[in-house]
């Protein structure tokens, strides 16, 4: 889970990863790991992979956020921000977020994408290799719990972006 070269919905799990491991108290032990393994600090392979997010996310802006990447381009915004990465709050970027939101159903919704649409390569030497995201269930109403969380979780960042930002700017 610490291996680079990994990219969309295998290196924001490797993000997802690293903060389950600190959350649950596995510090140690992934501190160990990674000292066996020889691999940089736990916080600047948190920076590598959301460095690496960022550049993805800017592309999937750039090719206006084709809907089978917003999932993905909204789980970035989630993890990296949560580690206070404020790169991904763009103010376009959130009026996006925002637009994809179903008012009459009041959750995100959308096109369900399935396993065999969203694949990934790993960095490894066998072709035929791959990660699969999982399949987006909707709800009953339509709704699609995955995409409806990963906004929530986007939007929750971009609120506590603004009010850092207020309070500083409040300060001066």
């Amino acid at each position: 889970m610490t291996e680079p070269g990994y990219n969309g919905y295998s290196l924001s799990h490797q993000v997802f990863y690293l903060q389950i491991g600190e959350q649950f108290g596995c510090l140690e032990s992934m501190e160990w790991q990674r000292l066996l393994n020889r691999q940089p600090t736990l916080s600047k392979l948190s920076a590598t992979f959301c460095f690496n997010m960022i550049r993805e996310a800017s592309l999937i802006y750039l090719n206006g956020f084709p809907e089978g990447r917003q999932d993905l381009f909204m789980e970035q915004a989630a993890l990296c921000g949560m580690l206070g990465y404020r790169e991904f709050f763009e103010s376009n970027w959130l009026q996006a977020i925002l637009s994809w939101y179903d008012e009459e159903k009041q959750c995100y919704t959308g096109r369900t994408i399935f396993e065999t649409e969203v694949e990934y390569r790993m960095p490894t030497s066998k072709p035929e290799h791959y990660i699969v995201k999982r399949e987006e269930r909707p709800l009953a109403n339509g709704c699609l719990c995955h995409r409806s969380t990963v906004a929530a979780g986007a939007l929750v960042n971009y609120v506590r972006y603004i009010l850092e930002w207020e309070a500083v700017a409040s300060l001066k």
